[in-house]
């Protein structure tokens, strides 16, 4: 889910959710559809389909990563009670935000402390996500949380600059908050993943959150990050020694470590789906995704070139990953896998609108080849009227052009 004012968060936070049907032939498969619990209730993920004790379940869902940050309680139970008259089954959440320092923020607004780099757990803001699930059960909506986010800027001295905590999506910290905390003078964002003490504290606060909700029942999944990738937000850089591997192995581990902490409920990775069909992968397999070509040539678009630190595929083949899922922001990424030719504005809507189709059907025919579902879990457009007030996921500031 990108950053956005709230403008356009209502734009930015459809996702349509699609389960699909398994595949009549699969060359490729994890492990032979895996369970990890049989308790009556818990959604799960069997033979490319999502179910609840037996039944298929379809769904549409929708994004509401600010839903945590609602201090009054009949407000969160409104925004559920629209969602669930939607006809929307599943809401995707930010299940953390982390402050730096001593805050005089409501502590039901936050879930974790760091203080001269000392991490500590604050279970008012936990208990904040519980009453969101208590509240959804109640409606038949599950959630799924986020657990982290790829992208989180350093925000002016005051925390807050002309936003409140928790009003753009890339203000909750996130990867960059563990580095610097646990790596005082750091600024290599890819440390998150390969780093021992930045990988131990990530692991802390799992042990912290996890545990707490194995045995709830409206809990559809937890997402270990929102679009990992190797490279962070401005003023962060990165080590240079980050790749596709990097990242399918940090997301073994640690889908295996939530895993262990809560058997009864999926893990999803939050990766952005970007595919990589030459680069070296940790889990064998083949790709199994058609490509639209204006030419002969390999992909080469940033979405199949390995550039973002993401194989999707690979990740699919962990057997500890449940199910895929996949973002589309057409007008803020391109998904074309080769450079287009030179056309006129109504060719080029055109062309973008078959690259978001494209992209779609590339993750359906990947997820079926290992036979697991998978689900679109953020798409957005940002309007016209909204383009001034858009900013990017990976900054504090409005953009300058759009």
């Amino acid at each position: 889910m990108r950053a956005a004012s709230l403008f356009t968060a209502g734009l930015l936070a459809l996702s349509n959710v699609v389960a699909i049907p398994s595949a009549t032939s699969v060359e490729q498969r994890t492990t032979p559809n895996r369970r990890w619990n049989d308790t009556p209730g818990f959604v799960y993920a069997e033979g490319g389909k999502f179910k609840i004790d037996g039944k298929d379940f379809f769904f549409a869902g929708t994004t509401a990563y600010w839903l945590s940050q609602v201090q009054v309680n009949d407000d969160i139970c409104k925004t559920l009670e629209t969602i669930a008259a939607d006809d929307q089954e599943v809401v995707r959440i930010w299940g953390f935000r982390e402050v730096v320092g001593e805050t005089n923020d409501d502590p039901a607004t936050f879930t974790q402390q760091w203080v001269d780099g000392c991490q500590k757990c604050n279970q008012a803001g936990i208990d904040r996500i519980k009453y969101i699930l208590d509240q959804a059960e109640k409606l038949g909506i599950f959630v799924q949380i986020v657990l982290t986010n790829n992208w989180a800027p350093d925000f002016p001295a005051d925390g807050k600059g002309n936003q409140q905590p928790g009003y753009l999506s890339n203000s909750y910290g996130g990867i960059d908050t563990y580095v610097k905390q646990t790596s005082p003078g750091a600024c290599d964002h890819d440390l998150f993943y390969t780093d021992d003490a930045v990988k131990a504290a990530y692991r802390n606060w799992l042990s912290c959150i996890v545990p707490q909700f194995a045995s709830h029942k409206a809990l559809f999944a937890w997402e270990l990050v929102n679009d990992p990738r190797c490279q962070g937000a401005e003023g962060f850089t990165t080590s240079g020694n980050c790749n596709t591997q990097t990242i399918t192995r940090w997301i073994a581990e640690t889908s295996a470590f939530v895993k262990s902490l809560d058997p009864n409920h999926m893990v999803a990775s939050g990766d952005g789906g970007f595919f990589c069909p030459n680069c070296e992968k940790v889990n064998a397999g083949d790709s199994h995704y058609k490509l639209k070509r204006w030419n002969d040539s390999p992909p080469a678009g940033p979405g199949f070139d390995g550039s973002q630190g993401i194989d999707h595929e690979d990740i699919l083949r962990i057997p500890t990953i449940d199910f895929g899922g996949f973002q589309l922001f057409p007008d803020q990424f391109s998904y074309a896998a080769q450079a287009k030719p030179e056309d006129n504005s109504e060719f080029a809507f055109d062309c973008i609108l078959q690259e978001g189709r494209d992209w779609i059907n590339n993750h359906i025919n990947s997820a079926a080849a290992v036979g697991k579902p998978v689900h679109l879990s953020s798409f957005g457009l940002v309007a016209a009227d909204d383009a001034p007030f858009f900013v990017p996921f990976n900054s504090t500031r409005v953009a300058d052009t759009f």
